[in-house]
């Protein structure tokens, strides 16, 4: 929480809420270095371009996420069994186990 974060955070509401000197500074100290004229952008765009300086590049924190999250699958299976209070051997229960996009439609209400 504390290096991930806070520092997106920050960046988030100084884009969104700081101009010129204030936002260089603290981008600068997050370690993102932009140009004066970037600091003109729309904050969509530039709230953009500092993401991706800030993540760099981001092969290896996807390659992290697709190794500690399993399949959408196999949590499927896991989450129906753990909150679905229905049936599981009839159609529907056996359509949500196997993620079968033909299957009935199910609504989770909370």
């Amino acid at each position: 929480v504390e290096f991930v974060l806070e520092p997106l955070y920050k960046i988030h509401s100084y884009i969104l809420g700081s101009e010129g000197d204030a936002l260089k500074r603290m981008l600068t100290q997050v370690g993102i270095h932009v140009k004066n004229e970037d600091l003109l952008m729309n904050p969509k765009p530039l709230l953009k371009k500092c993401l991706s300086q800030f993540f760099m590049n981001s092969r290896g924190f996807v390659s992290m996420l697709v190794g500690q999250f399993p399949s959408p699958v196999d949590a499927a299976r896991a989450k129906i069994r753990h909150t679905y209070t229905g049936e599981l051997q009839i159609d529907a229960g056996r359509a949500m186990l196997r993620c079968d996009r033909k299957g009935p439609l199910m609504i989770n209400i909370v």
